[in-house]
């Protein structure tokens, strides 16, 4: 079966990325989307839902270009689409499919609910990246979880190079930019907690979300004291130093992050996010286990003890515990990282990705 595929998308870097995959790719200034995520306060989701409004106009034109491609499937990359799906499902009778990257937040019932009733009246298939994502939709009625492929084919991955799991150095992996959620707190706090054992190394690759210029403003040093945009970079080299910290490597943003990861011997993700971040199955086909933070400790990418730990949010404790088990007990980590690999290079895997997204669409053009 043949594809031809049309890319609608927002001005920006990605344009001439989506041109060297098809010739028919649209610009537009953005599509209006309602947002939730987990652990994101009122304040922010308020602001990301009414920033959203100037966008409103785009939906008509958007409507258009699709009314002229005359398409068999709409595809929605993000929840939360629902004006332009409702006015695709109603005005132009087309199937429409929607994804779902983020773990909604599990506090604000109204906003689950009105996303349950859109996605149940305009959206035909509801595509989750995560059991964890699909677990906090359960009233959904048409969904399925489709996990993100990994970009590396067989020959690539056969490859990869063994880890060595008996280093007497054991590197701890923390990758990702430096939002409140994501755990760089917990990090930091692990960090000093293991300072007196220098076998275990962390390594830091991230940064601000913000830039040091913001941080030296008046705004940004009080949305710093507030704690809404901490200044985690500053923070970081301030403990350092305070603590004659010889245990850490902060490398900001690198190029060559697989190089980085094939380092090391543990990924740490103790996110606030209820949900599973891309860099444990980028880790894991290299054979790194993870050490994950859920609220709800369902089996998914991460299963306990199997390949990798699940421990609860918020908890450093539990974090160096999990670090300090799989440092002493190598065999352990050598199993989890194994484990690990099997797994993701399978259910990753970019044909299958694109066999069940294919199956998919099938079936609806069926119906």
């Amino acid at each position: 079966m043949e594809h031809e595929i049309h890319i609608i998308t927002q001005q920006g870097e990605m344009v001439d990325k989506f041109k060297l995959l098809t010739p028919h790719v649209y610009e537009i200034r953005g599509i209006p989307v309602l947002f939730t995520a987990e652990n994101f306060g009122y304040i922010r989701t308020i602001f990301v839902n009414l920033k959203s409004f100037f966008y409103y106009k785009e939906v008509a034109k958007v409507v258009a270009i699709i009314r002229e491609i005359g398409p068999d499937i709409v595809h929605l990359n993000e929840i939360g689409m629902f004006s332009l799906a409702k006015r695709v499902k109603q005005e132009l009778r087309i199937p429409v499919v929607m994804h779902a990257r983020t773990v909604p937040n599990r506090k604000y019932k109204l906003l689950l609910k009105l996303f349950t009733n859109q996605c149940n009246r305009f959206v035909d298939q509801l595509i989750c990246i995560t059991k964890s994502v699909a677990y906090q939709y359960p009233e959904i009625l048409h969904k399925s979880v489709i996990y993100n492929p990994i970009q590396l084919d067989e020959n690539e991955a056969n490859r990869i190079s063994a880890i060595n799991y008996d280093s007497q150095v054991f590197k701890v992996l923390f990758l990702a930019n430096f939002y409140k959620q994501k755990g760089v707190e917990e990090t930091l706090k692990a960090i000093i907690e293991l300072r007196a054992n220098l076998n275990i190394q962390f390594v830091i690759i991230g940064s601000n979300i913000k830039s040091q210029a913001f941080f030296k403003s008046l705004f940004g040093r009080l949305l710093n004291l507030l704690n809404v945009y901490p200044d985690y970079e500053n923070r970081m080299r301030k403990a350092i130093q305070e603590y004659e910290l010889k245990n850490v490597t902060l490398l900001g943003q690198v190029r060559d992050i697989k190089s980085e990861i094939q380092n090391c011997h543990l990924l740490i993700a103790p996110m606030h996010l209820n949900g599973t971040p891309r860099s444990v199955f980028e880790a894991g086909i290299y054979g790194i286990p993870s050490i994950l933070a859920l609220y709800h400790k369902i089996d998914d990418l991460v299963e306990h003890e199997v390949n990798g730990l699940v421990i609860n949010e918020k908890n450093y404790k539990e974090l160096v515990n999990g670090i300090v088990c799989l440092e002493r007990d190598r065999s352990k980590l050598k199993a989890f990282g194994e484990a690990a690999k099997e797994k993701y290079i399978q259910i990753c895997a970019q044909d299958l990705a694109a066999r069940e997204m294919n199956e998919v669409y099938l079936r609806l053009l069926a119906n």
